[in-house]
C-alpha cells in the first residue's frame, strides 16, 4: 500500500531521494510548531537579536541537509522527523546560550538533553501547525 501522497512520510522519501522541492511541503507542516518550541525554550534568552524563528530556520535547514546527505537513512515518518527537529533545535539553543556566556546563569541549560521535555514534546506534537 502506498502512503498518502500528501503524507509527510511520502515527502521525506522524496527528500531522501534528492528532491529539494519536498522541503517546501515539509516546511509548511513543521515550521510553526518548530518556532513555538524555540520560542518556549528561549524564554530567558539573554540575546534578543536571536529569536525562535532564527533557531527554527537554522535547525530545519541543517536537518534537511542531513537528510539530503544521507545522514539519517532510518528516518521514515513524521514522528522520527519531529524528534530529530526537536533535538536539533534544543542543541542549537544550548549552543546559543553557551555563546552568550550565560551557561552558569541559565537554569534552562542545567537540564540534561538526556531528559527531553516529553510533556512539551507531546503538547507541541498534538497542536496542529
Amino acid at each position: 500500500m502506498n502512503p498518502d501522497p500528501g503524507s509527510i512520510s511520502q515527502w521525506l522519501h522524496r527528500l531522501k531521494a534528492g528532491d529539494r522541492s519536498a522541503t517546501d511541503t515539509i516546511w509548511n507542516r513543521f515550521y510553526p510548531k518548530l518556532v513555538r518550541l524555540a520560542n518556549t525554550k528561549l524564554s530567558k534568552n539573554p540575546d534578543p537579536a536571536i529569536g525562535g524563528e532564527d533557531i527554527a530556520q537554522s535547525s530545519f535547514r541543517n536537518v534537511c541537509q542531513g537528510v539530503l546527505d544521507g545522514r539519517y537513512p532510518q528516518l521514515d515518518n513524521r514522528e522520527d522527523f519531529w524528534r530529530l527537529l526537536f533535538v536539533s533545535t534544543a542543541n542549537r539553543i544550548c549552543s546559543h546560550f553557551r555563546s552568550c556566556g550565560s551557561m552558569k546563569r541559565n537554569a534552562v541549560l542545567r537540564d540534561s538533553l538526556d531528559s527531553i521535555d516529553e510533556e512539551l514534546l507531546k503538547q507541541l506534537n498534538s497542536q496542529e501547525a
